[in-house]
């Protein structure tokens, strides 16, 4: 029922739009009507390098204000709406990749918002494969919001969304974005096990995930075409920084069949950490991973690439997962200020374990 009303009340914001839009124009000059859909293409195309300058300016220390994204994204619904049906047509792909850049450090709260006004969005996609970029972004927005259903507790506004976006990808028969973002929900939530790994460092030596056992981890999955996730990987030196001389690691994980260009960028950006190069492996690693598939993920020995990437179920480009030095998922997706308050009190808990352990047995009073 929620999710028919959600979706039943999609078209009166877009109508109002439109109506705005037209009363403006009213008061202007008449224009041809192919002038009109030229002017709203070239307006969409300016909303999109606005959403994704904004999006790298948020991690590179810039003051960054919530409200000059979401005035970009209200003018983005309109010049949409304008074009939906037409020959023109909005860039879907575009307004996918912009929407996944915008979301990448963001908070529960914008992540929500993101979603709501993504969901209208996906209302114009006219296409089937536009239905399933546009579809396939929101999944990955709403994942980290979605909570476990609990019998009896009414589903959260975050899980109703997940839903309608759901049911509007298997109108279009996408199956495997519907089931590769379950996965995801069920494997990753906070308080499971981290996915185990073997992959190779950056300088081609095989790095398992069992290394960074007694440590806090950070994991954030990068990818060159993805200035956001970019900006965000190069802003996390600064807890490597902060946490210098704490049980603390940052691990950077980018899947690229192109090692020439994946070192080219790890000398631009001078990434802290530890970096994973998820690319094209021997046959021996691949053998060996078979051998342990009732530990790692079960893949072919000609599949490449082979490692965290897959391990962790294709993450998008910027995603961030927190383990505890148990290798417990804590955390994911979160903004900048949460990720760090996190990591600082997962490293005072770990600390307090060791202080614990370390601890002479209190001597019997008999």
């Amino acid at each position: 029922m929620g999710i028919k009303l959600a979706v039943l009340l999609l078209p009166i914001g877009f109508t109002g739009a439109v109506d705005a839009q037209d009363a403006a124009r009213g008061t202007a000059p008449t224009r041809g009507v192919a002038a009109d859909f030229d002017a709203e293409a070239r307006g969409i195309d300016a909303h999109l390098a606005s959403l994704e300058r904004l999006a790298v300016e948020r991690h590179a220390g810039a003051d960054f204000l919530w409200d000059d994204v979401a005035g970009r994204l209200d003018a983005l619904e309109r010049d949409a709406a304008l074009l939906a049906g037409t020959e023109a047509g909005a860039p879907w792909g575009g307004i996918a990749h912009a929407v996944r850049e915008i979301a990448v450090g963001a908070s529960r709260a914008e992540r929500f918002e993101l979603s709501e006004r993504g969901l209208r969005l996906l209302a114009l996609a006219p296409e089937r494969a536009d239905v399933r970029a546009v579809g396939g972004a929101l999944l990955e927005i709403l994942e980290p919001l979605r909570a476990p259903n609990v019998v009896g507790v009414p589903e959260s506004p975050a899980t109703l969304v997940y839903r309608a976006v759901l049911a509007r990808l298997d109108e279009v028969g996408a199956s495997a974005a519907i089931d590769a973002s379950r996965a995801r929900v069920a494997r990753l939530q906070r308080g499971a096990a981290g996915p185990r790994f073997l992959a190779r460092d950056s300088a081609g030596n095989e790095l398992r995930s069992a290394e960074f056992a007694g440590r806090v981890v950070v994991l954030r999955f990068w990818d060159a075409s993805s200035e956001a996730s970019l900006a965000a990987h190069a802003a996390d030196a600064e807890l490597v920084r902060s946490f210098w001389d704490a049980p603390f690691e940052l691990v950077g994980v980018a899947s690229s069949t192109d090692r020439q260009a994946y070192l080219a960028v790890l000398e631009e950006f001078g990434f802290g950490g530890t970096q994973l190069f998820d690319g094209p492996i021997s046959t021996h690693l691949a053998d060996e991973l078979a051998k342990d598939a009732h530990r790692f993920v079960a893949v072919s020995a000609s599949a490449t690439p082979i490692g965290a990437t897959p391990a962790w179920l294709d993450p998008a480009p910027g995603s961030v997962v927190v383990l505890d030095a148990q290798g417990i998922i804590r955390g994911r997706d979160l903004s900048r200020d949460r990720l760090r308050s996190l990591v600082r009190s997962l490293l005072d808990e770990e600390n307090e374990r060791r202080r614990q352990a370390a601890a002479p047995p209190a001597r019997s009073s008999r």
